[in-house]
């Protein structure tokens, strides 16, 4: 009996003992007014004091929860162990450095992140004002970096970066960056190979003697980069004429850099998206539905024939071919482009209302079809649209038997085109019904038609090959003709 009690006891004294060195598991919390030390920490009426003493106190895996306030931290923050950091709110929970980071490898990281460690990060401000910062976070791991706010970023002339990623695979997603040295969101290395850049806003520092990229792949990354509002790279370093780009990749260090670009807002920089950095690069750039316009120089320049650019379907600003072109250098695939620039949805980025069929054909095969229109009584111009060389444009449209109806590229009532049209109408199964090359002049075309069934499809093309361009095509229904009776009466008669 006396040994069960002495072993209970003793039992006890070591649970007091690893309770009282701290070693009890998160969640964590730290707070202004908090308490580095040795039983503190464990709620958020009794925190810690700093993010140092916490990464310290927890154990792999553990969240650590930071309430609103001001934390100025000294030194270097290690993160050598999978820790998620959740701030109580962006613009209230803000992380400042004490001092500045180093110049060399992994020294230049504020926060630096072991290989193999998991950082997640969320509602915080990193901000590095009054410090020489060269990056914000330095990762060699993995994690999510979600709602965060990232500004003062800055090292020296040209240099000073946000978010870096060395090692495995990520997502930044939803943040904001602001006055940063040089570039905000940064992918690197083989062991990137599924990066995802989503919803960022970068607003770059304008024109003067700076650099801006916004979002930077190289030595071999590959990323993905959705729904994101680049702005304002325009700087141009002194130095050496270095120009600033809302976007750039690379294979100057390693083959294999890839990068996918959708949905994303890319406006008002001197270069939108740059590929390569010189006539040697091989990086590989797909470029769907973003809206690229309002840009300088390029909207998207490639600097080498050996990279693989596709830039089909993008919002451009205009639908006029030859502007279009004048917004592209280098070896860069654009024979496809959206015909407007409505957004089709209240969310972040891109969200075309009318996207172009790509990368299906340029032009569909009834009973497909790229817009579906109900005409009414008064006309109406749909929105401008493009064809490319052997397209088309393919609407169905909904109908009354019985009534007639009018489809035109010209002759007034807002329908234009900038090319020779020609306009076919099929029935629901894609049969011949009508047809129609110059009926408005110079070029454009128009087609009256009684309907016989309750849906059509009328497509717009080119007269051939060499006739394409942008169109708005006007339609309506026509009131009915009202033929009025001669009728005698009796007992007058016709014989």
């Amino acid at each position: 009996m006396e040994l069960k009690v002495y072993t209970r006891a003793l039992m006890v004294m070591i649970i007091m003992l690893i309770s009282s060195l701290g070693f009890a598991a998160g969640p964590w919390f730290v707070g202004p007014g908090g308490i580095d030390g040795a039983g503190h920490g464990l709620s958020a009426g009794d925190p810690f004091a700093t993010i140092q003493y916490a990464i310290g106190a927890a154990t792999e895996g553990d969240v650590i929860n930071l309430a609103a306030g001001t934390y100025v931290e000294v030194g270097q923050i290690v993160i050598d162990k999978s820790l998620s950091f959740i701030g109580a709110d962006k613009t209230t929970t803000i992380i400042k450095p004490a001092g500045n980071t180093g110049s060399s490898v992994d020294t230049r990281g504020w926060f630096l992140v072991n290989a193999g460690k998991e950082f997640n990060l969320s509602n915080v401000t990193l901000d590095g004002d009054g410090k020489l910062i060269f990056m914000a976070v330095l990762s060699h791991g993995t994690g999510t970096i979600d709602n965060n706010i990232v500004k003062n970023m800055n090292f020296s002339s040209y240099l000073g970066m946000g978010l870096m990623m060395y090692g495995g695979n990520f997502t930044i997603s939803n943040n904001t960056f602001s006055n940063i040295g040089r570039i905000g969101m940064y992918a690197n290395g083989t062991g990137v190979t599924n990066g995802i850049f989503d919803r960022n806003t970068y607003t770059g520092k304008g024109a003067g003697d700076y650099l801006d990229y916004g979002i930077e792949l190289e030595a071999g990354a590959v990323a993905t980069c959705t729904n994101n509002t680049i702005t304002e790279c325009k700087g141009v370093a002194s130095s050496d004429s270095s120009t600033s780009s809302g976007m750039y990749l690379s294979t100057y260090f390693a083959l294999g850099t890839t990068g996918t670009y959708t949905n994303n807002i890319i406006t008002n920089n001197s270069y939108g998206i740059t590929i390569g950095y010189d006539a040697s690069d091989q990086s590989t750039a797909i470029i769907h539905n973003n809206a690229i316009y309002g840009n300088t120089v390029y909207g998207v320049a490639s600097t080498s024939a050996l990279a693989s650019v596709d830039a089909n379907c993008n919002w451009w600003g205009t639908t006029t071919p030859s502007a279009i072109d004048a917004m592209i250098s280098g070896s860069v695939t654009h024979d496809t482009f959206l015909g407007n620039g409505i957004d089709g949805s209240t969310a972040t980025g891109f969200q075309p209302a009318s996207p172009c069929p790509y990368p299906a054909d340029a032009c569909l095969t009834i009973p497909s079809y790229n817009a579906l229109v109900t005409p009414g009584t008064s006309w109406t111009a749909y929105p401008s649209q493009s064809i490319v060389s052997n397209g088309c444009f393919i609407f169905k449209v909904n109908l009354t038997i019985g009534q007639e109806y009018t489809f035109k590229t010209g002759c007034d009532d807002g329908a234009t085109a900038n090319f020779d049209t020609f306009i076919e109408l099929y029935d629901a199964d894609g049969n011949w019904l009508d047809q129609n090359d110059d009926g408005c002049a110079p070029y454009q075309s128009t087609v009256t038609w009684t309907a016989t069934e309750t849906v059509a499809f009328v497509k717009v093309r080119g007269y051939n090959a060499l006739s394409f361009g942008a169109f708005t095509m006007a339609y309506k229904s026509n009131a009915p003709v009202i033929v009025t009776a001669n009728c005698k009466t009796a007992p007058d008669f016709d014989y």
